[in-house]
């Protein structure tokens, strides 16, 4: 309990780990923390982490779903890169911006689940195509409009409210 961080390359290919609880109090996961782990299927973030570094999870392709804390001020570019299996995203209501390249290639995103009311700063290359056009953006009520019309945000072919 008394770790506060988890520091760069931590855990960078670490092969055979397959899932991961940090923590409560750990505030930050470093660059390249858990980049390379390929079996890692399932990784618990507090809410306690309010920052999580470039290339974190990079190349995490067992990774099926990962939840983004309410803390989390900022996904840092390439923090989700190329986790080929990642299905589902929810992103919490703190983050102030998503940059380059945090979720690109990961070409299963069928859902992302965004609980802040007010649409986020992206850059427009957060996501890749294939998940502009294949997954489903789910916005709280009353804010598909807002939405559809922020750079990056509108460039989802699906985006649905949802409580």
């Amino acid at each position: 309990n008394s770790v506060t961080s988890i520091g760069d390359w931590a855990f960078g290919y670490c092969h055979s780990l397959t899932s991961v609880t940090i923590p409560n109090s750990v505030t930050s996961i470093g660059n390249a923390a858990f980049s390379g782990c390929s079996s890692l299927e399932y990784v618990y973030i507090p809410e306690s982490v309010v920052m999580i570094d470039g290339n974190a999870f990079f190349d995490c392709t067992s990774l099926t779903e990962i939840v983004v804390p309410n803390n989390v001020e900022s996904i840092a570019s390439y923090s989700f890169y190329r986790c080929t299996a990642l299905k589902n995203v929810t992103i919490g209501k703190s983050i102030s911006e998503i940059n380059l390249n945090a979720f690109s290639n990961c070409n299963a995103l069928e859902n992302v689940y965004v609980l802040d009311v007010e649409p986020t700063s992206i850059n427009q290359g957060a996501f890749t195509n294939n998940a502009y056009d294949n997954a489903t953006l789910y916005v709280p009520v009353g804010c598909r409009e807002a939405y559809m019309a922020t750079d990056g945000w509108k460039k989802f072919k699906n985006i649905i409210e949802s409580r």
